[in-house]
């Protein structure tokens, strides 16, 4: 080693680190955000079965959403607030096929990254995490 570049590799060092454990927070959000899709999804999924064996019962299909969400395990660590509008319903009748009430079930959810800098630079409004799902109602005729 030449005797003026003792200290370069504590330098590199010292400008590499804080990119590289930036590079691991986001990685570390990715896979957190991912999961807190899958839970929304899931849960979503669980509230339209629940709905379309019981579309009149709103406050039963919000709780259902709901709770799915915080026996995830995920409501404290990942996830925000979630929003869960009044279900919605619709006559499909594609030709050649009886017609079907669907009903759909939507929620989203606020997510918060580890880094507030990240969160500020990507989205200043913040993330929000959002899936509907739909099933076919039970026992209705037209």
């Amino acid at each position: 080693m030449r005797r003026g570049e003792r200290g370069a590799n504590l330098v590199e060092l010292a400008i590499v680190t804080p990119l590289l454990l930036l590079l691991l927070a986001g990685t570390v959000d990715l896979g957190r955000m991912w999961y807190s899709w899958i839970v929304v999804t899931n849960a979503v999924g669980e509230g339209a079965r629940y709905g379309a064996r019981q579309p009149d019962n709103f406050a039963g299909i919000r709780t259902k959403v709901t709770d799915e969400i915080a026996n995830s395990g995920a409501a404290a660590a990942l996830i925000g607030a979630c929003d869960v509008p009044d279900p919605e319903f619709a006559n499909i009748s594609p030709s050649g096929i009886s017609p079907s009430r669907m009903i759909t079930v939507r929620a989203s959810c606020e997510f918060d990254l580890l880094i507030p800098l990240i969160e500020e630079i990507v989205a200043a409004d913040g993330i929000t995490i959002s899936n509907f799902a739909r099933a076919r109602v039970q026992g209705w005729t037209p």
